[in-house]
């Protein structure tokens, strides 16, 4: 048996303390880790995103869903970024005052540190509302959204108007 004064008593019990603050202090670990991980994403330098449009290959034009209306981005660019470490995952892109119409996270671009992807044809980054005036070239700033909801604005570019001014199925009537 057992006494106080005894070293595997003294062992038994502050086995048993330690387990008893572990569970306790598990829970304050865990939040304590999110934080600093959350901390350390708004702390750290965003990286610079670039963005080299093909002039040649920059059109827009109008898209319908019934009656809804929106604005169709068709472009080819390349694309690099200055961070040393961690890849950068284009998921989404709009225009200032509109909202994406049709999400791109199926079709992420991936950015990888030190690299250049070149010659990447975007078929369509679709926005409403329409910020262009149909039948006339628009020139502005995409935002592309990374994935941690950073945004990163492109410098103006001018678009080149193309397709009809109005909804195709009622040009028949």
């Amino acid at each position: 048996m057992t006494t106080p004064h005894d070293p595997g008593f003294i062992k038994e019990v502050t086995h048993s303390i330690s387990k008893i603050v572990d569970i306790f202090t598990r829970p304050f670990e865990v939040v304590s880790k999110a934080v600093a991980d959350r901390l350390e994403r708004w702390l750290k330098r965003k990286p610079k995103l670039f963005v080299r449009f093909h002039p040649q290959t920059t059109f827009w034009c109008l898209a319908f869903a019934g009656e809804q209306k929106g604005m169709q981005l068709v472009f080819m660019a390349d694309f690099s970024q200055d961070d040393e470490k961690e890849p950068l995952l284009l998921i989404d892109a709009y225009i200032k005052g509109t909202k994406p119409w049709v999400r791109r996270g199926d079709d992420p671009i991936k950015v990888e540190p030190g690299h250049l992807i070149r010659d990447r044809y975007i078929n369509g980054i679709f926005v409403s509302p329409v910020v262009g005036e149909p039948g006339k070239n628009w020139t502005g700033r995409l935002i592309f959204i990374d994935q941690f909801h950073r945004e990163h604005k492109t410098d103006k570019q001018q678009f080149v108007w193309t397709g009809p001014t109005e909804h195709p199925a009622k040009k028949g009537n």
